[in-house]
């Protein structure tokens, strides 16, 4: 016979199994989170990973080099990145007119003809910094004959991203490809929708989205999507 003692001492490890599941739940859960956050805002390559440091310091001949790959097999590589924005692949992107940090006038369809590289970042996000050394790679490699790159900076209260913050960083990091710095409605969709940075969107030579990415995309990568057949 179970005695009142006994049913006490079984509801009570009940309750502790109970509450533990929850508070694992609740872990997982928040982890989960904080890496999703972490690879949205603060995305900072491992040595070793593909987008480290050394990735982006791979000499020119490596890069030119590089194995063609598959769209597909490119996406399946990705490490430090991952593709976004699927159901608009093959779509025409939309078309906008803005002026860079010097004030030159840029226009999407202008560039019809070529390859475009759009990415979109801030001056205060630590994962830019890599994608920043990744396209100054690229923008050596590639001619501007063959591929147009913009780069597109939303203006933010806070954390604070000015005018003036975004064209001191690209005269300190000698970037080598136009800027942009704007209010993001000022752009049309999908751009601004975009929240997670960096973000790129790589628009082929008809106009047409090929692939949009989330993360820190290395050179070799790049250069393998764009030469890269859907």
């Amino acid at each position: 016979m179970t005695t009142q003692t006994e049913r006490t001492n079984a509801w009570v490890v009940v309750i502790i199994f109970i509450a533990i599941t929850i508070l694992a739940g609740c872990k997982k859960k928040a982890d989960e989170k904080n890496d999703l956050e972490s690879y949205r805002y603060d995305i900072t390559p491992s040595e070793s990973a593909p987008g480290s440091p050394s990735e982006f310091a791979k000499p020119d001949t490596e890069l030119k080099t590089a194995a063609k790959m598959s769209l597909s097999d490119v996406i399946r590589s990705a490490r430090t990145w991952r593709p976004a924005y699927m159901s608009l692949y093959g779509k025409t992107a939309s078309d906008f007119t803005l002026p860079d940090i010097y004030g030159q006038q840029r226009n999407l369809s202008g560039y019809r003809g070529k390859n475009v590289l759009i990415t979109f970042w801030t001056t205060w996000c630590s994962g830019c910094k890599g994608q920043t050394q990744s396209l100054i790679a690229l923008r050596n490699l590639i001619s501007r004959d063959e591929l147009a790159i913009l780069a597109v900076s939303f203006l933010t209260r806070w954390p604070p991203n000015t005018a003036m913050m975004v064209k001191k960083y690209v005269e300190q990091n000698r970037i080598n490809y136009p800027v942009i710095s704007v209010a993001s409605n000022k752009l049309p969709v999908p751009y601004n929708r975009v929240t997670s940075i960096p973000c790129s969107f790589f628009i082929d030579s008809d106009g047409k989205i090929k692939l949009a990415a989330e993360g820190v995309i290395p050179p070799l990568i790049m250069k393998s999507i764009l030469e890269a057949e859907r």
